[in-house]
């Protein structure tokens, strides 16, 4: 609050009144409403993302991102509102714009910043000229600095985008399982995402852990189609220095269809929102003398199987390979598989783990009785910790069998699953 001495005149065509000395209380916004926000709504169905700011002076500045890509920003200035509907007056900041975007034209945008609910922001998206509403934000504010870090929620983060039992054998929807990771730093609360669907594309997002651990992502391949969303929120763990700290919650996952002109082999005709839950946390590499997963110590004897099913495979196209991942001195992860083309492993496969990350990966071959229908693929996947307990998921992208005009080249790709499971 401060307060500033004033002289007020008043003038029109007449002249001019007297001076009038009097003091100027200006009021500032309360301490839990400057700062940054990353709000998620929905514009009739479709996901959307706001990055926001506010000011100690009460200005605003807001850009709108949705799977098109993201818009020019606007600025405004916050308006003070008293609701005095009930028997004590309750003050609110109103933030109103007309914002631009790239697939649905103009849209109104209200936003409420409440008291009652510090660092939270709620909203709206207004059809111009109608006054429909079109969908609704929620959204959080970044409260984290060097003199209050993010400490319960710092570190590396891993998870696995598991697919829902209720689509399972849909080949109309990816079959894998996709992956993610992120490190949030401490100071800033910040952190960056690379996920990979399970069709193997490229997605990114950037952001910053909410008040209550929320991680929004909104991460596009504009390219593509394909968008990832959600608010999953990281639980930290106690008694253990949130050493394992797990991350729950789910993201949606669509994909536009493909454009005509496209020669995409990958689910052309894209498909609508499916829910893809995570299973991961903070994962930290083996320690010397340990084995990753908290494998058994089996030094003849595989401790290790890999299992590929869905994406177009027929029982028996790929028998679950039984392996070796032992530790022979240090944190060294040494992974021993049988011998490609062998009875144990007809499909060639072959395993590479980076013990660091968790990420596993390798090629294997589906065989045909002729020769040139043999497909060579290559799978990928990561080893996630979710509590006390190990995942290991992945997938595999496999051309399916040529029909009349197509080639193994040509013909469409399916996404199958991988899992990693310990022997016991």
């Amino acid at each position: 609050m401060t307060n500033r001495a004033v002289s007020i005149v008043a003038s029109n065509s007449i002249g001019k009144s007297e001076a009038e000395a009097c003091t100027l209380t200006i009021l500032g916004l309360p301490t839990t409403i400057p700062g940054s926000y990353l709000a998620a709504g929905t514009v009739d169905g479709a996901k959307a993302r706001l990055d926001l700011t506010t000011s100690q002076a009460g200005g605003f500045s807001v850009s709108y991102t949705d799977i098109g890509g993201t818009s020019t920003g606007v600025k405004g200035g916050l308006t003070k509102v008293t609701d005095e509907s009930g028997p004590t007056p309750v003050p609110y900041w109103l933030a109103t714009c007309a914002i631009s975007t790239k697939t649905r034209g103009i849209l109104n945008l209200e936003l409420v910043f409440d008291p009652a609910f510090p660092n939270q922001v709620t909203g709206r998206f207004i059809e111009p000229g109608t006054s429909r509403l079109m969908g609704t934000i929620t959204g959080y504010r970044n409260i984290w600095s060097k003199t209050s870090p993010a400490s319960s929620y710092a570190g590396f983060y891993s998870a696995l985008m598991t697919p829902s039992v209720a689509i399972t054998g849909d080949q109309d929807v990816p079959q894998g399982t996709g992956t993610l990771s992120f490190t949030v730093t401490g100071s800033t609360g910040g952190f960056s995402v690379t996920a990979y669907s399970a069709e193997g594309v490229k997605h990114t997002s950037a952001g910053f852990v909410g008040p209550d651990g929320e991680a929004f992502l909104f991460a596009s391949a504009p390219t593509v189609g394909s968008l990832l969303s959600g608010t999953p929120k990281i639980l930290p763990s106690s008694g253990d220095n949130f050493a394992t700290n797990t991350l729950e919650g789910s993201l949606a996952w669509s994909k536009l269809p493909a454009a005509t002109t496209s020669t995409t082999r990958l689910y052309r005709f894209g498909f609508d929102s499916t829910d893809l839950t995570l299973l991961g946390g903070k994962y930290t590499a083996p320690a010397t003398g340990q084995l990753i997963m908290d494998l058994q110590r089996l030094i003849a004897n595989p401790n290790a199987t890999l299992a590929f099913s869905q994406g177009g495979l027929l029982a028996g196209d790929v028998p679950a390979l039984d392996f070796n991942i032992a530790n022979p001195s240090g944190a060294i992860q040494k992974v021993t598989v049988p011998l490609a083309g062998s009875l144990q492993n007809p499909a060639k496969i072959s395993v590479s783990l980076n013990a660091a990350t968790g990420e596993f990966s390798g090629p294997m071959t589906v065989a045909n009785p002729v020769t040139s229908l043999a497909r060579p693929v290559g799978y990928q996947g990561r080893i996630t910790r979710n509590g006390g307990g190990y995942h290991a998921q992945g997938f595999f992208l496999l051309p399916q069998l040529p029909q009349p005009g197509e080639t193994l080249k040509t013909s469409p790709l399916l996404s199958g699953q991988v899992i990693l499971s310990p022997i016991r």
